[in-house]
């Protein structure tokens, strides 16, 4: 997980055991990102203020989801993947980002046709089968 921002980084302890510790919200959400991307074997995840301060082409990055209510948006990076992943992430993209919930289901198994070791497209699969009101939880990545 990949996000920019500030991070406060000092030394506690006393003189015969010193730590260095950085802390910031950015770290933890950071933090949270490499383990949804470690959970659902993913390339590189980072929200839309890294993406647009690292000046990414879109070309090998998808919209993964997002948190807060839609307020951030979250996108894996899957450049640097095994090329056969990078090829059928790059096929099933606009399946994948369709973001219609009456048009998810069949865009998440068109994906999974293609691609049957995709977990993320498998898992909002599962989310699509789900009653409405968990539906609309299940865009935040953390619930």
């Amino acid at each position: 997980g990949i996000v920019c921002g500030d991070l406060h980084i000092g030394i506690i302890g006393d003189e015969e055991r010193m730590e260095i510790r950085a802390v910031s919200p950015e770290m933890t959400f950071a933090q949270s990102l490499q383990k949804i991307s470690g959970i659902y074997h993913l390339g590189i995840l980072i929200d839309g203020d890294t993406l647009e301060r690292l000046d990414l082409t879109m070309e090998n990055i998808r919209l993964f989801g997002y948190v807060d209510d839609a307020e951030k948006q979250i996108y894996e990076v899957f450049e640097g993947q095994k090329s056969d992943i990078v090829m059928l992430k790059s096929i099933t993209k606009a399946d994948f980002e369709a973001g219609d919930y009456s048009l998810a289901k069949d865009c998440f198994i068109r994906v999974l046709r293609k691609n049957k070791d995709d977990l993320a497209a498998g898992r909002y699969l599962v989310l699509c089968g789900e009653p409405a009101e968990v539906k609309e939880k299940g865009r935040n990545l953390f619930e």
